[in-house]
Parts: C-alpha cells; sequence; structure tokens
C-alpha cells in the first residue's frame, strides 16, 4: 500500500506541475495532462496486480549481522577459572530482528484497521457523488422542456456548430441560477428561468459554451475524477488535481467559444452576466458543470482578455496518443519496484574473547577458537493482502522446510516462519505479491553442500485458494483451504484435513493422510503408508512400497468400516449403507455404497454382475463389472474401466484409461466419471433423466483437440486461454444438457480424450 501511495503522488504531482508550470500548453492540453495523471492513478492497483516485476537494485544496503571469534593471549587469571557456556552465546544481532519481528507484528495488527478505514471513506465520497447525480436528475424530472421553435432551431444551429452529433436536450427550471451541463450517456443542459428573457446573442454564447463541454465530453472526465477522489480520498493532491482539472475544463470551453469567432470583450461580458445571478450549488456542483462560478471568474476573464494566450484544441489522434502513453505508463510504473543492493555481511558485534594461552583447558579452547558461527533460530513474519481465488506458490529450494497451510477468514496471507538448523538462519525468505496470486520464496545465498536446515512455515491463506508448492523436503500439512494443490516435496508427510477441490501432490517418501475431505486427482508417495479416512471426489493414491487403506468415515455419511489393505484381494458383503452427496449447483446425487468390496494393490478386477453395488479399487489395472444395481464405485490407478448396464448411479475414476459407462431403466441416474488421460463413452436410456455435464481438456503438447460428441443435440464451448493451474497447460471444452426433468447429475471429466454419449437404442 505505501508502494501504491507513492507511486499515485508521483503521477498526480508530475500531472499538476506540468499543468501549472508549462506556460505555452493551451486549457485543453492541461486538462489532457491532468485527466491522463488520473487516469493513471486510478490503473495503478490494477497495473500493480497484474504486470511483471522490474525490481533494479537502488536502495541503500543493508548490512547483515554475523557475530566473530577472535582470540587473545592476554586475559587475567580471574578468567582461567571461569568456565566458558557455549550454548549460553546470544548474539545481539539476532536479539534485535527477533525484536523487530515482533514489533513488525504488532504494527501489521494495527494497520489490520485501515483497510475498513478506506472503505469507509471510499463509501461516503461516492455517496455524496451518488446524491449529486440524484438531486440534478430530480431537477430536470421537474423542468419543462424547452422545444418551442425559436430554442430547437437556436440549439440544432449550435449544435451542427460544435460538431456535436449525439442528441442533447434542453431544459429550463427556477431551480438552478446558472447554465449547467451533466449527463454521462445522454447530455442534457439545464438553463435558469431567466433564459426565457434573454436576447438571441446571449443564448447563443451560452449554448456554444455548454456544447462545447458536450463536445469534449466533459461530464465523462470529472465522473472520472470524482471516482479517483473517492478511491483515494485521504490524498490532497488527487482532490486538488481533480479541482485543477475542473478549473481547465471551463477555460478549454472558454477558448473554443473564442475559436468561433466571439471577440473576447463580448464573452467576457456575456459570462459576467451569467456570473451575476449565478449562487452555490452544493452536491450538484460536483458531478454537473456550471457556467459561472465566483470563486473562479476572475482568473477566467483575464484569461480570455488574454490574446497572447495559446487556444490551441486537440485532434482525435492526439487524445488516443494520451490514452497509449497512459496505459505504457501504468504498466511501466507499477512493474517498477526497487530492492535494496546486496552487500556483504559485516561484523558489528563485541567479539568472543577467547584464552589462547590457558593450558588447563585446550580441547574448550581450540574448539571454540575454530568453531563456525554459532546458528541460533530465527522467527520471521510475513503478511500481503489477498484475495479469495488467488494462487500461492511456495518455493523452498533448496533449504526446504515444514509448511503448514491453514485457511482462515482474513483477505490476507500470513506466513509465520521459524529458521533453524546450522545454516537456517541465513535463509532469506519473501513473501511478494504476484499476478494472480502471491509467491513465498527461501533460498539460501550460499553454496550448496555440507548444509544444515531445519526451517518451519505457518501460512494462513484465504480460505478458497490456490496452493502451489516445491520444496527440497519437509512436510505438506493442509487445512480447511478449498481449491487446487499441486506440487511435490523430496521427502516428508503429506497430511490435509477438511479440504476441497483438486490434489495432486507427491512425496519422494513418507506418509500420506487425507481425511473428511472432498478432493479428486491424485496423492503419491515414494514410500510410505497411505490413509484414505472420509474421503469423497475420486481420489486416487498410490505408494511406491506401502499398502493404501481406507475408511468411509462420518464426513461422507454413515458408520466407519475397518480398514483393509490393499494388497488383499478380497470380496465381503455387508449390510451397512454410506451416503457420499456430490453436489454441482443445485443438483444433489445420492451414491450408496454396494455391498461387494474389493481392494488390490495391483492388477485387473472383474466382477461378472453387482446386484447390490460394488466398490473396487485397484492401484492398477483394468476394471470390469457387469450389470449392476445401486451405487459402483470403481476407481484404479491406471487402467480402463467398463461398467454395465447399470441401473444405479456410478462414480469411476482412472489416473489414465478409457471409461465406458452404459446405464438401462428409466428415471434419473448420477454419475462421476474422471480420467486422467483417455476417453469416456456413455451410452444412456432414451427415458433417462438427468444433468449432464461433460468436459473434456487438452493440453498444448496433444497436438490437437479434443471434443464431444453426442446423439443429443447439444452446445459445447472452449476457452481461449490456456490454462496451466493443473500442471501442464491445458484447454477445456465443456457442455451441460439436462434430459428428461434433470433429476439425477452425470459429471464426466477426461484429459486429452473425446466424451462420446449415445442413446441406446
Amino acid at each position: 500500500m505505501i508502494a501504491l501511495l507513492m507511486k499515485v503522488t508521483v503521477v498526480v504531482a508530475l500531472g499538476l506541475s506540468i499543468a501549472m508550470f508549462v506556460r505555452r500548453l493551451s486549457s485543453e492540453q492541461r486538462h489532457l495532462v491532468l485527466l491522463a495523471s488520473i487516469v493513471t492513478a486510478l490503473m495503478l492497483p490494477l497495473g500493480i496486480a497484474v504486470s511483471p516485476r522490474w525490481s533494479p537494485p537502488i536502495l541503500p544496503a543493508r548490512q547483515s549481522v554475523s557475530p566473530t571469534v577472535t582470540t587473545s593471549s592476554a586475559v587475567p587469571r580471574s578468567a582461567e577459572a571461569t568456565p566458558v557456556s557455549v550454548p549460553e552465546v546470544r548474539t545481539v544481532g539476532l536479539q534485535q530482528e527477533n525484536t523487530a519481528s515482533r514489533e513488525r507484528a504488532n504494527v501489521d495488527r494495527r494497520l489490520s484497521i485501515v483497510p475498513i478505514l478506506w472503505a469507509l471513506g471510499a463509501l461516503a465520497v461516492l455517496a455524496w457523488i451518488a446524491a449529486g447525480h440524484l438531486r440534478v436528475a430530480l431537477i430536470t424530472r421537474r423542468a419543462w422542456v424547452a422545444n418551442s421553435r425559436e430554442w430547437t432551431a437556436l440549439l440544432e444551429s449550435e449544435r451542427a456548430q460544435a460538431d456535436v452529433e449525439r442528441p442533447v436536450r434542453l431544459f429550463i427550471t427556477p431551480e438552478v441560477s446558472t447554465p449547467l451541463t451533466w449527463g454521462i450517456g445522454k447530455a442534457v443542459v439545464l438553463l435558469p428561468e431567466d433564459a426565457l428573457d434573454w436576447p438571441a446573442s446571449h443564448r447563443s454564447v451560452v449554448l456554444r459554451h455548454e456544447l462545447a463541454h458536450v463536445a469534449r465530453r466533459d461530464t465523462l472526465a470529472q465522473f472520472v475524477a470524482g471516482v479517483a477522489c473517492a478511491v483515494y480520498w485521504f490524498h490532497p493532491l488527487v482532490w486538488l488535481t481533480a479541482r485543477r482539472l475542473r478549473a481547465e475544463c471551463e477555460r478549454a470551453c472558454d477558448d473554443r467559444v473564442l475559436s468561433s469567432g466571439t471577440t473576447g470583450a463580448d464573452y467576457a461580458a456575456h459570462l459576467l452576466l451569467v456570473a451575476r445571478t449565478a449562487n452555490t450549488l452544493g452536491t450538484p456542483g460536483f458531478v454537473a458543470l456550471a457556467m459561472a462560478r465566483s470563486s473562479r471568474l476572475e482568473g477566467r476573464v483575464r484569461a480570455i482578455l488574454d490574446s497572447s494566450r495559446c487556444r490551441s484544441t486537440l485532434t482525435r489522434r492526439a487524445h488516443w496518443s494520451a490514452a497509449i502513453l497512459s496505459i505504457l505508463a501504468v504498466f511501466s510504473i507499477s512493474a517498477f519496484r526497487p530492492v535494496a543492493r546486496m552487500k556483504p555481511a559485516t561484523s558489528r558485534l563485541q567479539p568472543i574473547v577467547v584464552n589462547a594461552a590457558v593450558p588447563e583447558r585446550p580441547n574448550l579452547i581450540t574448539a571454540v577458537a575454530n568453531a563456525r558461527p554459532i546458528a541460533l533460530d530465527t522467527t520471521i513474519e510475513r503478511s500481503i493482502p489477498a484475495r479469495l481465488g488467488g494462487k500461492l506458490t511456495i518455493r523452498l529450494i533448496p533449504s526446504g522446510g515444514n509448511v503448514t497451510i491453514r485457511g482462515w477468514g482474513e483477505s490476507r496471507i500470513e506466513v509465520r516462519g521459524k529458521l533453524g538448523g546450522r545454516n537456517g538462519p541465513e535463509t532469506r525468505v519473501s513473501l511478494t505479491e504476484v499476478a494472480g496470486g502471491a509467491e513465498l520464496l527461501a533460498t539460501y545465498p550460499g553454496k550448496d553442500g555440507n548444509t544444515s536446515f531445519s526451517n518451519a512455515f505457518d501460512i494462513r491463506v484465504p480460505r478458497r485458494y490456490d496452493v502451489d508448492i516445491k520444496s527440497a523436503g519437509g512436510m505438506i500439512t493442509i487445512t480447511d483451504v478449498q481449491g487446487t494443490f499441486s506440487g511435490s516435496t523430496g521427502g516428508g508427510d503429506i497430511k490435509v484435513t477438511r479440504a476441497k477441490g483438486t490434489m495432486h501432490l507427491g512425496t519422494g517418501g513418507g506418509e500420506v493422510t487425507v481425511s473428511n475431505s472432498n478432493l479428486h486427482g491424485m496423492v503419491s508417495t515414494g514410500g510410505g503408508r497411505i490413509n484414505f479416512e472420509g474421503v469423497a471426489g475420486g481420489l486416487v493414491g498410490s505408494s511406491g512400497s506401502e499398502d493404501v487403506l481406507e475408511s468411509d468415515a462420518e464426513a461422507i455419511g454413515g458408520e466407519s468400516v475397518t480398514d483393509i489393505p490393499r494388497d488383499q484381494s478380497s470380496t465381503s458383503t455387508t449390510t451397512k449403507t454410506k451416503t457420499l452427496t456430490m453436489t454441482d449447483g443445485d443438483v444433489d446425487a445420492q451414491f450408496v455404497q454396494g455391498d461387494i468390496q474389493r481392494y488390490r494393490s495391483g492388477g485387473p478386477i472383474v466382477l461378472d454382475s453387482a446386484p447390490n453395488g460394488a466398490r473396487v479399487t485397484t492401484g492398477g489395472g483394468a476394471i470390469r463389472i457387469g450389470r449392476s444395481a445401486g451405487e459402483v464405485f470403481a476407481r484404479t490407478g491406471g487402467g480402463r474401466i467398463s461398467i454395465g448396464p447399470a441401473s444405479g448411479s456410478v462414480v469411476a475414476s482412472t489416473g489414465a484409461g478409457d471409461i465406458a459407462v452404459t446405464f438401462e431403466g428409466g428415471g434419473a441416474h448420477s454419475a462421476d466419471i474422471t480420467s486422467g488421460h483417455g476417453a469416456a463413452q456413455l451410452t444412456l436410456p432414451s427415458d433417462i433423466s438427468a444433468t449432464l455435464i461433460l468436459e473434456s481438456a487438452y493440453t498444448n503438447n496433444l497436438g490437437h483437440k479434443t471434443r464431444i460428441e453426442s446423439d443429443y443435440p447439444l452446445t459445447t464451448t472452449e476457452t481461449e486461454d490456456w490454462d496451466a493451474s493443473a500442471g501442464t497447460p491445458r484447454r477445456y471444452v465443456r457442455s451441460r444438457l439436462v434430459l428428461g426433468k434433470g433429476d439425477g447429475v452425470i459429471r464426466v471429466r477426461v484429459v486429452n480424450g473425446n466424451v462420446v454419449v449415445r442413446r441406446a437404442q
């Protein structure tokens, strides 16, 4: 926020300086400069959010403090008997850093009220602007239209001379004392009741001035200035720029009237005649353009009578050029984010003096004199604003570290870290805003090799936020977050609780536990147990050495059952039922667990029939289930799945392979079908009642598009941009179709494969 305000200050100050001190510019040119500075200031927050970073090292360098160890041969005898306790050594620099971290945390807490104050101020200014618009609208509604032949002829003549193509409505009302122009879409000119007695020459001059506002679209410029005042209500330079913009707007219209042939003396006389009866406008004065105001009259009259002033007008090309320059300025200024220059660390601490001449304790003295600087744990805190739906990119290489990510209701990301180990305190941690979210980096400036880290990061993010993590090693914990979770750690456990969305996480070795979550995708470990407890959504687990265990917990309904290792090919029967609810908008589909259960660590699974439903899972291999009823749940790490004819509901998921499902019987049917790489084919009865939600994604390395084919009439849509949130950039082909009453939900999601929907004969 401080960087934004500094940039806004520079922009508006530059615009004001040019408008006030460059004398050879005309009023129209000054107005354009001021308007460009206001527009640039308004666009800066968006520019900072989407622009790339340009970080030149121009800020003063900060010296890091490191303790030094020196030896001395002249130590008093009394010191020889004093034991040296190395663990008690504390560096003042680290104590100062911890104190500074606590002070920064206190400041952050105090500053949390700033967004609330900003919002209240912005709403107050916007309410003031809205009140002004409402007041002028009511005045216009009560006014009468000047539609006599005399006024109509005069208005059309002046419109043609001012080159105004859009319609202009002319009203007369006793509620205004000076001519006004307002309206962003439809132009409205309000004249005081005295206009009925004006001579023809005075009417012409007044309309000429007001139509100059319409031709220049000054009401739109003033509206933009009003929005800028609302956004930066606390910034005096923004208000000063808006005030100056209105003044130059009136002078630019004066110049246009003079350029039409009216002499300076005559026009000044007409202006004084209007100003004589003009009163203050109140709230309408901020949204409407008044021809004469007593506070600015003297300066305008002097400018009108000054024949040496430049009165040139701007072409359409000049306005387009200013717009392009403003856009370039926005992205240039937004990208500029200076950083401190790099400077080698220096020692400013008192040395640890060791007596090298004490023969009684040679081992301790030698150890202290030759030891590396003692590394103490360092605490860091970082915080930046964030919005729902963003993405946090985490890179912990080569330091690694335990990462805990928790969702909360705040609109910001907060990171608290503890940097431990021999080299941990030397880790450089940065949390910065990037396009679409934030980036957390932990880098080690030294050479790779014999290093030791024991870092840990506790991260709070908005409850709906994506996370992409790459870590050299350490535990990953995710709790109470909805989004897309991707990445890997070199080694360490993965624990996910109460999460929703898509997950593609892996660890080089460690236990994986996912509980009370609704996720699809894959989680893997090079060696370790995988535990699924109350997991819905079709998440697939893969372990290089251990079994995958699963239990249906209360989170998805029903009672829990005993974990069954998947390396045991088994079939069991149970009378217990469990309900899994899959929601899409306002459509719910109920899935009830059947009584055939089969789990295998690898290899195909074939069931000739499943009259009461089935739940089968294999780490890799084809699945074939014949005629079935109830719920059928089939999941494989890789292989083809074929189910049907099925009279109930189906959940089918494969990491790679085609899926074919055939339904029979009318009424509602529900299904959730996903393939990480493959096609899907549905065969549906003619009297089915279901809502079809179909999606086929194709990656940019496939070489061709995928498609959705159907015996039913449907319309497909395709995304224009390549989406890299799920790994390899991809585009999505989607379609939605309601069959019958749409009671059930059949959702299909495949990657690099077609979706085919057939009608059963």
